[in-house]
């Protein structure tokens, strides 16, 4: 049990630790990285869509699943999940996907937006 760090929404810190070879200081340091890069993949994903590059679309979205995966953030890797494993539904589906794709988008800000405050003591350790 991690004792450092309090629960965030939608992360699962001892899977993450887990998965970063049970360093607080290590997996802390990837999740301020991840966090701080929310914005970006956010614009990524923003400019695909207006750009309409379907492909652009995915390697963002699966970027992002990897990474999300990782690090436990499962309330990103399950929006991933769903639009990866669905992308071939999205002609008959439009509405749904960009539904999850928007879901996607606000979930990467609001992340982003609650963990300012851990971002920078992280980075200090």
């Amino acid at each position: 049990m991690i004792t450092n760090i309090e629960p965030m929404d939608g992360v699962n810190l001892e899977q993450g630790l887990r998965n970063t070879g049970d360093s607080i200081k290590v997996y802390t340091r990837l999740l301020a990285n991840f966090f701080i890069s929310c914005p970006d993949y956010h614009q990524q994903l923003q400019v695909a869509i207006q750009e309409k590059k379907p492909e652009q679309i995915r390697r963002v979205i699966h970027k992002l699943y990897g990474v999300s995966e990782l690090l436990g953030v499962e309330l990103i890797a399950q929006d991933c999940s769903f639009l990866l494993s669905n992308s071939q539904a999205q002609a008959e589906n439009q509405l749904l996907m960009e539904s999850k794709l928007s879901s996607l988008l606000l979930h990467l800000d609001r992340i982003y937006m609650q963990n300012q405050d851990k971002i920078q003591i992280w980075n200090k350790r």
